[in-house]
């Protein structure tokens, strides 16, 4: 069996920020993938789900999760180096490739404390409960009032305080419930 590995590409997707980096790897015996990592977390007890996905054309698809992994994989917490393993040949025993390129993604874990301390941008949505949103001072939040008010405010802050888009939504039945009276 001969394994080139050509690439490995890291990327993320969610709501804190975070990035994966100084990757290193290599095969050793026993048909396993050594993957170094660092993980810059905003947060430093940060929680983020690491998952391994393998493409066979290049990097083109991925359609192969790797199941086979031990290590930071999974659920991984905080800053620092992290490693994992690869029994390479558990998932794919047939392999035979030039053009297996591996791809660690990182998502952040959505709890309820980091959801509204990562969406909300400088707690915009707190503070937007607590009256700022209320747009014709009825004492009063409904929801359009707050989607108005996170939407003027959220993406410009998410930019500077945390350099990435993030782009409120507003979903339901009743779109212009009210929310909270004081």
């Amino acid at each position: 069996m001969r394994i080139l590995i050509l690439l490995i590409t890291l990327s993320w997707t969610g709501l804190a920020a975070q990035s994966i980096s100084q990757v290193d790897f290599k095969v050793l015996p026993g048909n396993l993938i050594e993957v170094l990592y660092t993980l810059k977390d905003s947060e430093v007890n940060g929680v983020y789900n690491i998952e391994v996905y393998a493409s066979l054309d290049g990097g083109y698809s991925f359609p192969v999760r790797a199941e086979s992994v031990t290590g930071d994989v999974g659920q991984v917490r905080g800053r620092g180096r992290k490693a994992l393993l690869w029994k390479v040949l558990d998932d794919l025993p047939a392999l035979v490739s030039d053009n297996l390129v591996i791809k660690v993604v990182g998502r952040p874990r959505v709890t309820v404390g980091g959801f509204f301390t990562s969406l909300v941008a400088g707690n915009r949505f707190l503070k937007g409960l607590r009256g700022e949103a209320d747009r014709d001072n009825d004492r009063q939040i409904t929801s359009t009032e707050l989607f108005g008010y996170l939407m003027e405010n959220v993406p410009y802050l998410a930019r500077r305080k945390f350099n990435r888009e993030q782009t409120p939504q507003l979903l339901g039945a009743e779109l212009d419930r009210v929310l909270v009276q004081y």
